[in-house]
């Protein structure tokens, strides 16, 4: 039986092989666009949050795939783990969490 990931790493390869590239919008494939950015937010963000279940067997079979671990961010847009580091700046600096 194929786990969720085994199955999402045939849909990639089905992705790439029809457009070239593992750059996916969420208006071209939703689920698939999801499981990349949650890749991306799990790999990067490993032990720090408690998150990162990706194994190194996962890893290198998303590099040989040529998945791109790079955040594709719309400028001055930040991830929830840099929001969650600025309320904490915030709380420090002011003493609470009442953010207008």
């Amino acid at each position: 039986k194929r786990s969720r990931f085994e199955w999402k790493i045939e849909e990639l390869k089905v992705y790439k092989e029809n457009h070239g590239h593992l750059n996916i919008r969420q208006s071209e494939d939703q689920s698939l666009a999801v499981f990349c950015a949650s890749l991306r937010n799990a790999r990067g963000k490993q032990g720090k949050y408690g998150l990162g279940k990706l194994t190194e067997k996962h890893i290198s079979t998303l590099d040989a795939l040529g998945f791109d671990w790079m955040q594709r961010r719309k400028k001055g847009r930040k991830s929830f783990y840099n929001r969650v580091d600025d309320l904490k700046a915030y709380k420090e600096k002011h003493g609470h969490l009442n953010v207008n």
